[in-house]
């Protein structure tokens, strides 16, 4: 019979991580690795089992699930594609944000705003499932 040790993993705010289970739940092979994050950052993951608590805030640092060491290791890009390459495969698109901005007192693009659409459109293009949030604001400015 399996049985699941209890282990617990907290995410610091914005990061990125992905988790490997064993079967057998905590088993000393299940890992937390660390990732940076697109825009460059790193955010912070708290892992506590029966020794004590690791603490990952590097990029590519992971930590065992199954409590036996506090002592972080190093998760080099072979072991990284090898154990998650699947998992990071399948993540989506990361969202893409772009400000358009209107000549004040009107509805007309500013000339920087118009030279960005080419790329809005391209951006769109190469999404399967483009999902388009619109968030708009006006002035008081009246001619």
């Amino acid at each position: 019979m399996n049985l699941i040790r209890p282990c617990k993993a907290f995410v610091g705010k914005s990061a990125l991580w992905l988790i490997l289970i064993a079967v057998s739940g905590c088993a000393p092979q299940s890992y937390i690795v660390l990732l940076k994050n697109a825009d460059g950052t790193t955010g912070k993951v708290m892992v506590t089992g029966e020794h004590g608590t690791t603490t990952l805030d590097q990029p590519q640092l992971g930590a065992a699930l199954d409590g036996s060491t506090v002592k972080p290791f190093a998760v080099d890009d072979t072991r990284l594609g090898k154990d998650f390459g699947h998992a990071m495969a399948a993540q989506p698109i990361p969202p893409r944000i772009f400000l358009l901005y209107f000549a004040a007192g009107g509805a007309v693009l500013t000339p920087e705003s118009v030279a960005l659409i080419p790329e809005v459109l391209a951006e769109l293009s190469r999404r399967p499932s483009p999902d388009v949030s619109v968030i708009g604001h006006t002035d008081t400015l009246t001619l």
